[in-house]
């Protein structure tokens, strides 16, 4: 696939775990453990999806969402988080993501929907 993404998660070992697979699957991967790690990542290269923990230290992922859509607009974000409410992954996808994934992650259904999520923006 060739395709760059950004895991921003304050877990080392979901970073770590989440990288080798999709390096695996042909992915070229960045890590951050926070939003001011991603901003930099973000101002430094340019990639296609954004994998966003939102439950992180000092700041909120919501927050760090509006950021983080801001510097990198056509990025694909896709949430993932371990606490889920309606109110905040609706106001996740209001904000910008394309999916929100539930932790533990089952990777077979990351890449699918960072598969469905890259086709639907080549369709539009």
């Amino acid at each position: 696939m060739g395709k760059s993404i950004l895991i921003i998660d304050d877990d080392q070992t979901i970073r770590e775990a989440l990288s080798l697979f999709l390096a695996g699957e042909g992915f070229s991967c960045t890590v951050a453990k926070d939003g001011a790690e991603a901003v930099e990542e973000i101002l430094a290269h340019s990639f296609d999806i954004i994998l966003l923990d939102l439950r992180l230290p000092r700041r909120n992922g919501l927050n760090i969402l509006q950021e983080v859509k801001r510097l990198s607009a056509d990025s694909i974000i896709i949430i993932l988080t371990a606490y889920y409410s309606i109110d905040e992954a609706t106001l996740a996808l209001q904000e910008g993501a394309s999916q929100l994934l539930l932790k533990p992650i089952d990777f077979e259904e990351l890449l699918e929907a960072i598969t469905q999520s890259l086709d639907l923006k080549k369709a539009t």
